[in-house]
């Protein structure tokens, strides 16, 4: 007369389970066999006609790619020399995917001490949250708002600015957009070959500044 199998101390999902994500399940076995040897087989049972029996394992992955489908109750019990544990059961909620986020930048270029925002242009899930990153790494007091501005931006605001969406477990990917910040040119100093002079002479005016090749004189 056999002993009756390890019992199942828990049985989980594994990490944060959203469409399109892989959904596994782990049980917790004590490791005591009670006299009835070696745990032989795991049978998992769960929604839409779910069902499995697994070897020598305490982790099962139901799908590589959950949907919302697969959302409600799986069931597991354990079996060792023909006698059977009792069944533990947990529910498990597949949430909807979130779609990548578009954005919306009010300039891409512009000048240094001129003002710029990034809008994130597409309907997101009611109280999710913004993780909003830039040049200088995650944006702080920003989770809230789906426009982030900058006022009298410097040349070191220049770069990279992504968001991604958060709600519940499931974060969208990252959108992204590149916003270019230029140094604004110093006001030119002038100097004349000339400050009088008659009618028909010539003269010249010249901008003694230095300024980076390419610059535009108006």
């Amino acid at each position: 007369v056999y002993g009756p199998p390890s019992s199942i101390t828990s049985l989980i999902s594994i990490g944060p389970i959203c469409s399109g994500g892989s959904l596994l399940l782990a049980a917790s076995v004590t490791p005591t066999y009670n006299g009835g040897g070696p745990i032989t087989h795991f049978y998992w049972s769960g929604p839409n006609g779910f069902s499995i029996s697994t070897t020598n394992t305490n982790v099962v992955n139901v799908s590589p790619a959950a949907d919302s489908s697969m959302s409600g109750t799986y069931s597991l019990y354990i079996e060792a020399n023909g006698c059977t544990s009792t069944v533990t059961s947990t529910v498990v909620s597949v949430s909807p995917a979130i779609p990548t986020p578009t954005l919306i930048s009010s300039s891409s270029q512009l000048c240094s001490g001129n003002s710029f925002s990034i809008t994130v242009n597409s309907s997101i899930p009611a109280g999710a949250t913004y993780s909003w990153s830039g040049p200088g790494g995650i944006i702080p007091n920003s989770s809230n708002s789906p426009t982030i501005t900058f006022s009298n931006a410097a040349t070191s605001l220049s770069g990279t600015y992504s968001v991604k969406i958060v709600s519940g477990n499931c974060t969208s990917s990252a959108a992204a957009t590149t916003v270019l910040v230029y140094g604004t040119p110093a006001a030119p100093s002038l100097t004349s070959t000339a400050t009088t002079l008659c009618s028909g002479d010539s003269f010249s005016i010249m901008a003694t500044n230095s300024y980076a090749s390419g610059t535009i004189y108006t």
